[in-house]
């Protein structure tokens, strides 16, 4: 038995005339037309898409908003945040020089402090630098 994969096929011709023709316009203008609302649909959601993303970062003007209030806010809070770290690690250290205080606990508090001081200059220095990029 053999396993072929062709198979017979009956094409029947018959003529229709001017008739064929005219139906053949009119499906490719029919199909035609159904792409290219189709494609215009599609390519208005697009631009709206880039519209809303763009406009997201556009001042009323229509110029850039660069938000540089903003950056300045946070620079002054990570500058005061950093300073308020300074005063009060200084403040334990001196308290514990004064009481004699050289406990685990004490030690592990200032040294707390002084992780956290080193990440707010961090932050402070990034901030500073983002207002200096941006202004």
């Amino acid at each position: 038995m053999p396993t072929s994969s062709v198979l017979p096929v009956i094409i029947k011709g018959q003529y229709q005339g001017d008739a064929a023709f005219v139906q053949l316009v009119q499906d490719a203008r029919g199909s035609s037309s159904k792409v290219k609302e189709q494609f215009e649909r599609d390519f208005s959601e697009i631009g709206r898409t880039i519209s809303n993303g763009i406009s997201k970062g556009l001042t009323s003007g229509g110029g850039v908003n660069l938000n540089v209030s903003g950056f300045k806010e946070a620079s002054s809070q990570a500058r005061l945040y950093r300073q308020t770290l300074e005063e009060v690690e200084q403040a334990a250290a001196r308290l514990a020089a004064e009481t004699n205080d050289t406990s685990l606990s004490t030690r592990t508090y200032i040294q707390a402090l002084s992780a956290q001081r080193v990440e707010a200059q961090q932050a402070e220095t990034i901030a500073d630098a983002q207002l200096q990029t941006y202004t």
